[in-house]
């Protein structure tokens, strides 16, 4: 099934890749390279505001009834509910986290289809938003396509972890999750190939921090 990256860069250059073949050279992946724009004053956080900046999307069946649906990001403040802007500022980054932390974000996907529920990703305050959303296929048979999904922290690390989601029974479940480093992002390619037995191998770090490649069952 086709795969569709969605790629969120906080300072950057907005661009769109060439289509990337998958290891197994099976499917192709479509990368879109987004930038969140700078402006000169304070953004204001209006819902009424045309220009919010970016927000991830993603067509996919996740409930398995056989019809597309779509899934949207929304980056909003915990304390009025009220859809956040990504229209930044030019300032220093130590300034940029410390506005981020003042507006108590929270970053959640609904679906297009009503009875979908919401899926909630993050409530951290150092949070920009997600940096990657990933339509996967039906990893583990059951007729619907799972997602994957990478967060974008306001801060200076390079440890983050890729995260596996499906729909069951009503609701969303984590199937698998592992550590990454955000340079890997770079390259562009997969970072798990999915295995005959139904589990994934996954490119991710050992406690030491070597890279490795792990075996994950998926639960």
């Amino acid at each position: 099934m086709k795969k569709y990256i969605l790629w969120l860069w906080i300072l950057g250059t907005a661009c769109t890749s060439s289509p990337q073949t998958t290891e197994d050279n099976s499917t192709t992946q479509d990368t879109i390279v987004t930038t969140i724009d700078t402006v000169s004053s304070t953004p204001t956080d209006s819902e009424t505001d045309k220009s919010l900046g970016y927000r991830a999307e993603l067509d996919g069946d996740f409930d398995g009834d056989g019809q597309k649906e779509k899934l949207q990001e929304h980056y909003v403040s915990r304390t009025t509910g009220q859809e956040l802007s990504k229209k930044y500022p030019e300032i220093e980054f130590d300034s940029l986290v410390g506005l981020v932390i003042s507006r108590h974000p929270k970053v959640y996907l609904s679906s297009t289809n009503s009875a979908i529920k919401d899926l909630s990703i993050s409530d951290h305050d150092q949070l920009f938003g997600i940096t990657q959303l990933i339509n996967e296929g039906d990893l583990n048979g059951d007729g619907t396509d799972e997602i994957s999904y990478i967060i974008d922290y306001a801060d200076y690390s390079n440890v983050n972890r890729f995260y596996i989601y499906t729909y069951k029974d009503s609701e969303w479940k984590e199937i698998a999750n592992f550590e990454i480093r955000e340079w890997q992002l770079e390259d562009q390619k997969p970072l798990f190939t999915k295995n005959p037995d139904g589990t994934i191998t996954a490119k991710t770090f050992d406690e030491e921090a070597n890279e490795v490649e792990k075996k994950i069952q998926l639960k």
